[in-house]
């Protein structure tokens, strides 16, 4: 009997155990399952992170956007990024990027073009990742030749001073990359240093306000892409920029369209004007067709004198869309066929009737086939390309309809500023570097006549005393009394910009 009762109170206190460890287990098990359901609560996106302690799960809209400083010997620079990563207040890296993208980034120069448009956490960031990088850089060696080679950057942390705080309203986010910091132009080679970075982060203005020609509150200058679908119940354009991820444009009734309208949009080429709003959606402010995207090309670059053949122009490519364009094209020379192409003028936000504004500035400013100049950027649209050039060492060869200028950055030292108050306009001879490469594609460059109008935004407070360096970006056009026919280096040439931005 006592052994009976021994064994039952063994096998009794083995069942509580027994019970009181499935009871543990069953307890860490929820445990786990309401971590995880925690988690998974936490982080509502699925971004990867959760918040820090200064955020919150709420979602909002960034636009983060890439640009550069110029250097004057660099022509084109392309870059392979494949994330961007910003460090929340919980010490978790959330990837900004969606996708890889290529970019190019001297076209952009003090002006910086949007790469994504996504939703994030509302939180307050501290630094900007970047990963080891590729690329390519195009540059004009010590004898003047155009060199090309291939690059590779070690990735790098830098810190955001202020802090990225993003909150209730949606923001964007510009970030610059220093070119003449980061690369050092040598005899015959270029030296890649630590990068540099300089980022600033603002409120999109409100509709009523927008933000002319002020890429860091989200003016979009010059985007180029394909059309993949356009919604006008909502009134959006889905479009494949030439780098970065696809972006839903929206439109109104005061959009302006050139040779287009919404229906006709999916599968063209199109380029645009935009300005973020408040709600941190993208407004298309202007949409021009530039043909349809499985037939047609463009190409944008600069200029850079007589083709091999004697004959047509030869064009530095430094981005485009459409047949046979590709990022291997960056860099490389192709040749336009420039006889009975038209030329036009991308105005942008610069009136177009010049002599309203300054009796001073020539109304007869123009591009046209007898005034175009080595060194001017403009864009090549429409007949498709053919690789490589059957008839000269170029890459390629086009056969253009259009010749389109755009504007473009240049900087140098500032001589003779004058300047009127009442009219807000001003002008000044801008003394570009010997090795830059609009003075090495023109060897008789006498000077730089700059205009600054009421439209003229002016960034980082620039000065203006003889000797202050300055960057311009606007539209280069050559003085009317110069015909590139009668043009033979190393006569002398002028130029006139006019400026849309001036920064220091």
């Amino acid at each position: 009997m006592s052994q009976a009762r021994v064994d039952r109170n063994l096998i009794s206190r083995i069942v509580v155990l027994a019970t009181l460890l499935c009871a543990v287990a069953v307890s860490v098990g929820c445990s786990g399952a309401l971590s995880n359901s925690h988690q998974a609560n936490g982080d509502p996106l699925q971004l990867g992170v959760v918040p820090g302690p200064l955020g919150s799960p709420n979602p909002q809209t960034i636009e983060v956007r890439l640009g550069s400083e110029p250097s004057e010997r660099i022509v084109s620079l392309s870059l392979t990024i494949d994330s961007v990563q910003a460090t929340n207040s919980g010490a978790q890296n959330l990837d900004l990027l969606t996708a890889p993208v290529t970019v190019e980034f001297t076209r952009l120069a003090i002006v910086t073009a949007p790469i994504v448009v996504r939703n994030i956490y509302q939180d307050t960031y501290s630094a900007l990742i970047f990963p080891s990088m590729t690329g390519q850089v195009v540059f004009y060696d010590s004898n003047g030749q155009l060199a090309t080679q291939s690059l590779n950057l070690s990735g790098r942390t830098v810190a955001l001073s202020p802090n990225l705080v993003l909150g209730l309203n949606p923001g964007v986010l510009s970030i610059s990359l220093d070119l003449a910091q980061t690369f050092t132009v040598n005899t015959n080679s270029v030296t890649v240093n630590p990068i540099v970075v300089t980022a600033s982060n603002a409120v999109p203005v409100p509709p009523v306000a927008p933000a002319v020609g002020q890429p860091e509150t989200g003016s979009i200058t010059f985007l180029v892409g394909t059309v993949t679908a356009v919604d006008t119940v909502n009134q959006t354009i889905s479009i494949q920029p030439t780098s970065g991820n696809a972006m839903d444009l929206s439109y109104d009734n005061a959009t302006q369209f050139i040779d287009c309208y919404p229906t006709i949009l999916p599968g063209m080429m199109i380029e645009t004007e935009d300005e973020t709003q408040l709600s941190g959606a993208v407004l298309a402010t202007r949409v021009a067709l530039i043909e349809h995207s499985a037939s047609n090309s463009e190409l944008y670059g600069l200029l850079a004198g007589i083709s091999p053949d004697g004959i047509d122009y030869n064009l530095i490519v430094e981005g485009g869309t459409g047949v046979n364009v590709t990022t291997g094209l960056i860099g490389k020379k192709v040749s336009l066929d420039w006889i009975g192409a038209s030329a036009w003028v991308n105005h942008g936000r610069i009136p177009a009737s010049l002599s309203l504004f300054d009796e001073n500035i020539p109304g007869n400013l123009v591009f046209d086939e007898a005034r175009t100049f080595p060194g001017q950027f403009v864009a090549a649209q429409w007949d498709s390309l053919i690789v490589p050039d059957p008839n000269s060492s170029n890459a390629g060869f086009m056969q253009s309809r259009m010749l389109e200028l755009q504007e473009q950055t240049l900087s140098g030292q500032v001589s003779g500023y004058v300047y009127d108050p009442v009219a807000q306009m001003g002008t000044f001879t801008l003394i570009v570097d010997s090795s830059a490469p609009i003075k090495i594609l023109n060897s008789g460059l006498l000077s730089i006549t700059v205009h600054q109008i009421p439209q003229t935004y002016l960034r980082n407070s620039p000065t203006f005393a003889d000797g202050d360096q300055v960057k311009v970006r606007g539209l280069l056009f050559v003085d009317s009394s110069f015909y590139s026919g009668n043009y033979h280096p190393p006569d002398p040439v002028a130029f006139i910009m006019v400026a849309d931005r001036i920064s220091k």
